[in-house]
């Protein structure tokens, strides 16, 4: 396994993460234990998840139970980690769709410390190492989401804030703020990419490398197809793994190298 180092962490991560969007469902509950072992195995230390993986209604398949049936993929990992916490690197994240309540979802103050409490006990653990904005919240102002990460790394329930799904904009702004209130700054920018979806080389990639946060993409292998084309003939591929063809594509894991701007991709 080859590792990078995480943005300005110091921290290295294996080049490739492990996914947990779809666990639950593939892995089963059953098979969640023995795969997250033999990733460990392999050296792979660097483990993505977030509050909404795992149980949602877009993940059911034939075979598999039942969203309300099945247990959030952070609970999963935290079984599965359990004696090993130590050996991985967590990456979570919030701002999904948690409940039927007009605030359970976003990147409040609120909602973030709520969310985080929730993680921490599904994962079993006392701190998360890198918690992601899952996505940009229009109704939260950047220096309130800022300010509560600070608060929670201060506190020592995160060890390192990152962005996923933001623009080059957002981060560069997010990177101001932190810098004018002192605040700690993300570590890292989680992006869609691959070779069927190359978007991110046009701004978010450059941006950055020039200001040196870690780029962690997500589905590298566009939900399996660029895996094989024998994945045609599955009854689920590509984007459908994660609900109708051309929905978007839940978030999950890394790829790097070891000099320039570490990158890090995560498989689902």
């Amino acid at each position: 396994m080859k590792y990078s180092v995480l943005g300005p962490t110091g921290i290295r991560v294996s080049r490739i993460a492990l996914g947990t969007a779809t666990f639950g469902v593939a892995p089963t509950a059953e098979h969640t234990d023995r795969l997250v072992g033999e990733a460990l195995d392999l050296g792979i230390n660097f483990v993505d998840t977030a509050d909404v993986y795992g149980n949602m209604p877009v993940f059911d398949r034939p075979g598999a139970p039942k969203a309300a049936d099945r247990a959030p993929a952070e609970q999963l990992l935290g079984r599965a980690l359990r004696g090993r916490r130590d050996d991985v690197v967590i990456a979570t994240k919030s701002n999904g769709i948690v409940g039927h309540g007009v605030n359970d979802r976003g990147l409040s103050r609120r909602h973030i410390i709520r969310q985080v409490e929730t993680s921490l006990r599904r994962l079993d653990t006392d701190w998360i190492d890198v918690y992601y904005a899952h996505d940009p919240d229009p109704d939260t102002p950047l220096e309130q989401t800022l300010a509560v990460y600070d608060d929670l790394i201060r506190q020592g329930k995160l060890r390192y804030a990152a962005l996923s799904n933001h623009p080059a904009w957002q981060v560069t702004h997010a990177l101001w703020v932190a810098d004018d209130r002192r605040l700690n700054a993300p570590v890292a920018a989680q992006v869609k990419y691959s070779l069927l979806d190359r978007a991110a080389e046009r701004e978010l990639a450059p941006a950055c490398e020039a200001l040196g946060l870690a780029i962690i993409p997500y589905a590298p292998l566009h939900g399996g197809l660029l895996a094989d084309l024998a994945v045609l003939d599955r009854d689920v591929s590509g984007d459908q793994r994660f609900g109708a063809p051309g929905s978007p594509t839940p978030r999950s894991a890394s790829l790097g190298r070891s000099t320039g701007t570490p990158v890090t991709g995560v498989c689902r």
